[in-house]
């Protein structure tokens, strides 16, 4: 029987969470320098699709659907079950993270320094570098944190390596005209978190290259 923080673990796991039809750029052509820039300039950006949670240490797991919404340093994140049952929303803000219910009543709320951190270790057991999430969904390093990036011969980027997390990119797809992950994995050696990203929204008036 699962224990009752597996329950929440769809919700935990967020403060951690296919796109368009687009052709792919080969990955050789894709200058991923002026990438970088520009996806770590962009502010506001949403996705949706299917995120699994394994506990390493106890095998537990469970899934749900994702929506993750970005406003500068603001985030909000819905996940469900299926056909939307056992619904939850989070909304996480520098220094501030609370849980909506499906009724949109708060059951639980968080302040203070580290406040998303201090949740996932009060209510798993184990943390997660919550603040570099938003640059790893996007498949960038964390610029405020030391890492490793990892190219393959044809010059894309299949892994990410940061606070001891290990973050492989298995796919990638072309919105808009940015190279966006759309199936990866974080994992560590107390738990892995595989995100299947089924549409990405970026806004159009960000600057492209040409």
């Amino acid at each position: 029987m699962k224990s009752p923080a597996l329950h929440r673990v769809a919700a935990v796991a967020a403060t951690l969470l296919l796109s368009s039809c687009a052709t792919l750029p080969p990955a050789g052509e894709t200058d991923w320098g002026e990438r970088e820039t520009i996806l770590t300039a962009l502010e506001d950006w949403e996705f949706s699709g299917r995120l699994a949670v394994k506990d390493l240490v106890s095998g537990e797991g469970t899934q749900a659907s994702v929506r993750w919404r970005q406003e500068d340093l603001n985030s909000r994140i819905r996940l469900s079950g299926p056909f939307g049952s056992g619904a939850q929303e989070l909304y996480w803000e520098p220094g501030r993270i609370r849980i909506v219910n499906g009724d949109g009543e708060q059951t639980m709320e968080y302040t203070g320094p580290q406040a998303a951190e201090r949740f996932l270790r009060d209510q798993l057991g184990w943390s997660f570098p919550a603040e570099s999430t938003r640059f790893w969904l996007l498949g960038l390093s964390d610029p405020a944190a030391p890492g490793q990036e990892i190219f393959s011969n044809d010059g894309e980027l299949v892994e990410l390596y940061q606070h001891g997390w290990r973050i492989a990119f298995e796919r990638f797809v072309s919105t808009d005209g940015l190279l966006l992950p759309s199936r990866l994995v974080m994992q560590n050696s107390t738990a892995r978190l595989r995100i299947v990203i089924g549409k990405w929204r970026v806004p159009k008036a960000v600057d492209r290259p040409s």
